[in-house]
């Protein structure tokens, strides 16, 4: 079925927030999940785990690095990212008040107004220049 502009998302209770990607969207809603459809799934499919979201994000999805298809902020700053049932938490970001996805890369700000990214850097995403992929935190100075 394809869904025509003004369509309704089926099974979407009130939310907060939605973010928009490339074959991707999600929603924060009230009830504190997030929530995600696209890629095949027409109904959104709850992010698993706690009900404690505050943020969430999406960016365009790369198959190569499952950290760009969505991101979410959990209560106390822990980052996951993915899809709902392959997501993963982003070991180092532990206390984020955002988060921010783009192009198989994405962004936190942490609590200390630090910026931390990770994934692709190929095309200048993360500043630096440096070889394709990395799979740890780098920190992003800010002008």
């Amino acid at each position: 079925k394809s869904v025509l502009l003004g369509d309704p998302v089926q099974s979407l209770p009130a939310v907060t927030k939605v973010e928009v990607g490339s074959g991707i969207a999600c929603a924060l809603g009230q009830d504190k999940r997030a929530y995600c459809w696209g890629n095949d799934a027409l109904a959104p499919i709850p992010w698993p785990g706690e009900v404690d979201a505050i943020d969430v994000s999406v960016g365009r999805r790369d198959h190569q690095i499952r950290a760009s298809g969505a991101c979410i902020v959990r209560r106390g700053g822990r980052v996951e990212c993915g899809l709902p049932g392959s997501a993963r938490a982003i070991k180092g970001v532990e206390s984020a008040t955002s988060v921010a996805a783009g192009n198989a890369f994405a962004c936190a700000i942490l609590a200390d107004r630090t910026v931390k990214c990770w994934g692709k850097r190929d095309s200048g995403q993360l500043g630096d220049g440096r070889p394709p992929i990395t799979t740890t935190l780098e920190s992003v100075p800010l002008p």
